[in-house]
């Protein structure tokens, strides 16, 4: 892990910012007001040779940041279409800030695979239907599976531990175990057996 020592702070657009520099000599920015322990998760801009060139990348992404815009976009929640508009990108975080069509305000992380650009009306109807669908069919799964584990339950292969020692409960053992006690069963069987041969032989 990267070990980031601050050696001075920056006001830009009325924030103050830490520079620092790690083990090998490079320059990075953090977020205002890190007055403790300088992190990864507290840097602004990536790793620079120079302090010029970090102040320089910070300035550019405090104005990037500040810049607000309008970009409509879908987003495919749980079980229906929302739309929503992307303001701009955390300055930290690199978080999307999002505004959603009710008003409410969040964010969405920079990865996130379920965004689209802005759809049909007749088509988000569709898909609100197929998404309801699925989400009901998901639930109806998770119904049986439940129903399916509670029938099987008195047949598992595995102990029970939560029986008290001596009850028979308890004695159920995992697959391999079983296997072994059978193991063990036929071999004391054909040990019984040649002992038995051989005293016949001996009289």
């Amino acid at each position: 892990m990267a070990q980031f020592t601050k050696f001075r702070t920056i006001e830009v657009q009325q924030k103050e910012f830490a520079l620092a520099v790690d083990g090998s000599g490079l320059f990075s920015a953090h977020a205002p007001g890190a007055d403790g322990e300088l992190t990864h998760q507290t840097m602004v801009t990536s790793y620079h040779q120079t302090v010029a060139k970090a102040i320089e990348a910070l300035k550019d992404r405090v104005r990037e940041t500040r810049s607000r815009v309008a970009v409509p976009f879908c987003h495919v929640e749980k079980d229906h279409i929302r739309r929503g508009v992307a303001r701009g990108i955390h300055l930290r975080s690199e978080d999307i800030l999002v505004t959603w069509e009710d008003g409410e305000k969040g964010t969405l992380q920079r990865y996130d695979r379920e965004t689209y650009q802005p759809i049909p009306a007749e088509l988000e109807s569709r898909v609100n239907e197929k998404l309801r669908l699925r989400d009901e069919l998901h639930a109806k799964v998770a119904a049986l599976r439940v129903e399916v584990e509670e029938e099987l339950a008195p047949y598992r292969n595995s102990p029970n531990y939560d029986a008290k020692p001596g009850t028979p409960g308890r004695t159920k053992q995992t697959l391999e175990g079983l296997v072994k006690q059978a193991m063990a069963q036929a071999a004391a069987r054909k040990n019984g057996a040649e002992e038995k041969a051989n005293a016949s032989n001996d009289a």
